[in-house]
Formats: C-alpha cells, sequence, structure tokens
C-alpha cells in the first residue's frame, strides 16, 4: 500500500462537499486507517459512497488509485477511463449501472517520498 492511496482516502473522507453535491462520503473498498484494500488485488480504484445532494440517490465514487505510476500506470489509467466509457454507453439501460458524472479530476496534495517536498497529483474519478 502507498502514500497516496492513504492520503487520498483521508482527504477525500474528510471533504464536506466534493463537487458542491456529494456529502456523507465514506471509502468502502479499503481499510481507512491503513488504505489497505479489503480484496485480494486485482483492483484499479479507491471507491467511496456518498449522497448526491443533486439527485438524493446514494452514488459510489471511483478514483483511479493515485499509487498506480511507472510503466504499467498509463495502461491502468486507460482501463479505468474505458470503464467509464463503458458504463456511459449503457446509459438509460434498466438493470444496469448508471454514470451520473463522467470523469473528473480532483488535485491531491501529495509528499514526494525521495524529497520530502509536496507535490500536487491529479486523482482522476467519476461517479455511478
Amino acid at each position: 500500500m502507498g502514500a497516496n492511496r492513504l492520503t487520498l482516502i483521508r482527504e477525500i473522507t474528510n471533504l464536506h462537499l466534493l463537487d458542491n453535491r456529494y456529502t456523507n462520503i465514506s471509502v468502502i473498498n479499503c481499510d481507512p486507517a491503513t488504505g489497505e484494500s479489503k480484496t485480494n488485488g486485482g483492483v484499479l480504484s479507491v471507491v467511496f459512497k456518498a449522497d448526491d445532494l443533486t439527485s438524493g440517490l446514494p452514488v459510489a465514487i471511483k478514483f483511479f488509485d493515485p499509487d498506480f505510476g511507472g510503466p504499467a500506470g498509463a495502461y491502468r489509467q486507460e482501463l479505468f477511463q474505458r470503464e467509464c466509457d463503458l458504463i456511459y454507453r449503457l446509459k438509460g439501460n434498466d438493470r444496469c449501472i448508471q454514470l451520473v458524472q463522467p470523469t473528473n479530476q480532483f488535485n491531491l496534495t501529495v509528499t514526494d517520498p525521495v524529497t520530502g517536498n509536496s507535490l500536487t497529483k491529479e486523482a482522476y474519478y467519476f461517479v455511478v
């Protein structure tokens, strides 16, 4: 588990409101204290549940795991975007997950492990 995932979990769960519409945000697929995944791998996203003030419905907010980097990171990011695109194509179909908000970006402040300097890293997410 990397420090960026835990930073993302802490920042997002401490938000009162994301995008002026999502509130009561809590992480569901990772331990909120450690950031450790609750599954045995194969996860590209850190998933949060929230309440959508616009629709009044519960939603899932899927963030691309900010610890995926290096050569495989671009490919994994492409898979994450492809998932959003596929869900978009299902819009309006009964019994299918529905896209509430397409891919957006949250600016996450992280600490560079080598220099100790603060950096801004884009954390991409979509809402279903």
